[in-house]
């Protein structure tokens, strides 16, 4: 049963009291600070949990509560903090978050050497033309202010090269936001986006965006602007309601990272195989069924995560994913794998919570192979193939169907643990004759052995 808002508030307000006693507590100004940021953290934490249990819109009231409760809280001491701590000549980074901050306070302007500025959850809803004052900034956080759409009209922050919006109830990018033309990260998390802003393309310098936990149901309409951006190489859209990867997804040819987990993702278009600079791609805890061929195409992938899905069958041609070392394949529907998955290069496969019964033959080609997981899989013989693997280090069959544990797994001279909890083994069958002793010797050699017996 899901524990209601009320419950949830009260459990995180025990974690956020239990830090601020340790900053009571503390020695120091330092320690002070240290408590505080926990606070700030673990606040920003609840937020997200009430998002993903109870909507956006119930995130933002509970936000709101706590920016009143911290402003109040943290604006006398905070403020102290920074001019009696530090010669303003050798602060680099200001944290002014939580302080109820209407509009950016006169001293900021003594910082002339500032590269970070945050001035997340306060009630700044446009920036002053004086910023630009501060020749060094870099970085801004700009996220839970409720920012307008006339926020950036008289900024001159051309130097700016990383910028944070989460948490600002947009729908859009703001349309000044475009004088910030140097920056290179760009983070809208949390917001009410259904697309990818399409003012995006002015920022020609832009290498990542972050829109996670939007509602992007559009999530293709504006894709081919993001062609224009050279240097784009990561694009996060985590939790974000999308339902498909269109064929659009060919305009983000550069990628080197793209992240689509935590959707419902129930297709993807084989114009997927079109990035083929792709290092890394997350498509793990969603809908899948299937997957296009075409995937493969992008054969530079070092990570490829696909577990809790429901993919009933992988097309052949994995083998094509040669750079590849581990394999996420856990908790979806799979009856076999792929016959040629045995010429790849992989070191870790984790097949676990599947409804395979066997291991393609090709699996003692797997020469580089350490670790497999096969538990909770209908896997009822010790699967062969393995016993010629000289470099794998652990085997996983917890809560199997396999009856008999082969004395030759004790060839295997890299093993350094067997798991095989609630295994289903047979002591009555004759080939199980040597079990004890090959335990032992398993034993002698330093094996890690998890052998709780089924019952």
């Amino acid at each position: 049963m899901r524990a209601s808002f009320g419950q949830i508030k009260a459990v995180f307000a025990l974690i956020v009291l239990h830090h601020f006693a340790v900053g009571l507590f503390a020695q120091g100004e330092r320690r002070e600070d240290e408590s505080d940021q926990k606070q700030r953290y673990a606040i920003i934490q609840t937020a997200e949990l009430i998002r993903h249990g109870y909507g956006l819109d119930s995130a933002y009231r509970y936000l709101e509560s706590e920016r009143v409760r911290k402003a109040l809280e943290n604006a006398t001491w905070r403020e102290s903090y920074y001019k009696k701590s530090t010669s303003a000549s050798e602060v680099t980074a200001l944290d002014l978050s939580f302080m109820g901050l209407t509009t950016i306070p006169d001293f900021v302007y003594e910082y002339e050497n500032l590269k970070t500025l945050n001035l997340s959850f306060n009630k700044i809803s446009a920036l002053p033309r004086d910023l630009k004052r501060l020749k060094h900034l870099k970085q801004i956080n700009l996220a839970g202010n409720g920012l307008d759409t006339n926020a950036f009209r008289s900024a001159r922050l051309t130097q700016i090269e990383k910028l944070n919006l989460s948490w600002n109830n947009l729908c859009e990018l703001p349309r000044r936001a475009k004088k910030l033309r140097n920056v290179a990260t760009i983070t809208m998390d949390y917001n009410r986006l259904t697309e990818v802003p399409r003012r995006l393309k002015k920022f020609r310098l832009l290498e990542e965006i972050s829109l996670s936990a939007n509602n992007l149901m559009h999530f293709g309409k504006h894709l081919r602007y993001l062609k224009r951006l050279d240097q784009l190489t990561q694009l996060d859209l985590r939790s974000s309601n999308i339902n498909k990867v269109p064929d659009e997804i060919r305009y983000l040819n550069r990628l080197k990272r793209l992240d689509l987990s935590n959707n419902q993702i129930f297709l993807v278009s084989p114009q997927i195989g079109e990035l083929d600079s792709l290092l890394e791609l997350s498509l793990h805890n969603n809908q899948l069924e299937t997957i296009p061929a075409e995937l493969y195409e992008c054969q530079e992938l070092l990570s490829l995560t696909l577990q809790k899905n429901k993919l009933r069958r992988l097309p052949n041609g994995i083998s094509q994913l040669q750079n590849i070392l581990s394999l996420f394949l856990q908790y979806n529907q799979l009856e076999y794998l792929p016959d040629d998955i045995g010429d790849m290069n992989v070191e870790e496969i984790y097949v676990y919570h599947n409804k395979l019964t066997s291991l393609p033959a090709s699996f003692e080609n797997l020469s580089k192979l350490r670790h497999l997981r096969i538990n909770h899989t209908y896997i009822s013989e010790f699967p062969p193939q393995l016993l010629s693997l000289d470099l794998l280090e652990s085997i996983d069959f917890t809560d199997s169907d396999i009856t008999v544990l082969p004395p030759e797994i004790l060839d295997l001279k890299g093993l350094m643990l067997l798991s095989f909890r609630e295994a289903r083994i047979d002591f009555f069958d004759p080939r199980n004759r040597d079990y004890d002793l090959v335990m032992k010797q398993l034993y002698d050699r330093g094996v890690k052995l998890s052998i709780i017996d089924y019952e």
